[in-house]
């Protein structure tokens, strides 16, 4: 059985909506599934919390961190959760705790500092980047307490804001959101959890094991955002004409994107029919899927220098004015 710790309720919103929660006691909740436990901010409150919860409940297995964070924008994107791999401390006079610990999760790359104290300052932000790219209040306690009763230790984190200005109250506008991520990140990473992952493919498709991934996940999404079974959802998918199972797959995997966020959808089409003129086999073009920049990458395969010189000529007329306006939010109707 695996306990969910969060410092904060609202984090944990779309998980009592997933699961059917009995409130044991204060701040404790158990599922079919697992138990959740709010520990509430900072290190103290984390470690008294789970170390009392541990004692008092033996059948747990593993311990699993979500919530939301700081993060280095300059290495990790802003409203994306990452699994953290090692987890080091920021003491109460600033020193560095010798003692640091890592999780089970062999796939993480992302290293996390736990302060003793809110983030005040752009300097103070700085010095804990040097040391890891995720800043948070509670991680390290949670894995101390978790070695101490020899369970297993994970930790994902929802990367809110960068530490450099006061957040909080932006969090909390944003809470759902976030944890509908962490659930989403949770659900993918538990195979024995009822995930999409259970649901048969439709017939008459053909996917790559890139795009069934795609699919479970554009699945998964939308059921949690519209309170829609999964089931419901297949069965009022619409008839495709397209004759082969591949190009099948591929308008299906483009009508769920946008069923899942049609504004984003619009804007991706939009820049397709700007770009789509100038690319080629020898030049392609790409932006930032997340359309947080607005920054463009091209992508250049030549052998003569005429070659060069046509592709040159070729992107004279390059539209990046419109498209610059576009992932800005503007030129959308």
């Amino acid at each position: 059985m695996q306990v969910l710790c969060f410092a904060h309720r609202l984090e944990a919103l779309a998980f009592f909506d997933y699961s059917q929660c009995q409130n044991l006691r204060p701040n404790v909740f158990k599922s079919e599934d697992f138990y959740i436990l709010i520990t509430n901010e900072g290190m103290q409150a984390a470690t008294e919390s789970l170390t009392e919860f541990l004692a008092l409940t033996l059948e747990i297995t593993s311990v699993i961190n979500l919530g939301a964070a700081a993060g280095n924008l300059n290495t990790l994107n802003i409203n994306q959760v990452y699994p953290v791999r090692t987890l080091y401390r920021q003491k109460a006079d600033t020193s560095m705790e010798f003692t640091s610990f890592t999780t089970k999760n062999v796939e993480a790359n992302s290293d996390i500092i736990s302060a003793e104290s809110r983030i005040q300052s752009e300097t103070e932000s700085e010095k804990l980047f040097s040391f890891a790219q995720i800043i948070d209040r509670e991680a390290w306690a949670l894995a101390s307490v978790s070695k101490r009763f020899k369970k297993d230790f994970y930790c994902f984190k929802y990367i809110s804001d960068d530490a450099t200005q006061k957040a909080c109250s932006q969090v909390r506008d944003i809470a759902d959101k976030i944890s509908k991520s962490l659930l989403e990140t949770y659900l993918s990473f538990q195979p024995n959890t009822k995930t999409i992952k259970q649901i048969d493919l439709p017939d008459g498709y053909h996917f790559t094991f890139t795009q069934k991934n795609d699919f479970e996940k554009l699945l998964q999404k939308i059921s949690l955002q519209k309170n829609i079974a999964p089931e419901n959802i297949l069965t009022a998918l619409p008839a495709f004409d397209a004759k082969k199972p591949k190009d099948r797959t591929k308008l299906l995997l483009e009508f769920l994107f946008e069923q899942l966020d049609p504004f984003t959808h619009k804007i991706r089409n939009q820049l397709n029919q700007l770009t789509s003129p100038y690319q080629n086999e020898s030049l392609k073009i790409t932006y930032d899927k997340t359309l947080e920049s607005d920054e463009l990458e091209l992508h250049l395969k030549f052998s003569t220098p005429e070659e060069l010189k046509a592709m040159i000529e070729n992107l004279k007329d390059f539209p990046y004015t419109s498209i610059q306006e576009l992932l800005r939010g503007n030129d959308v109707e």
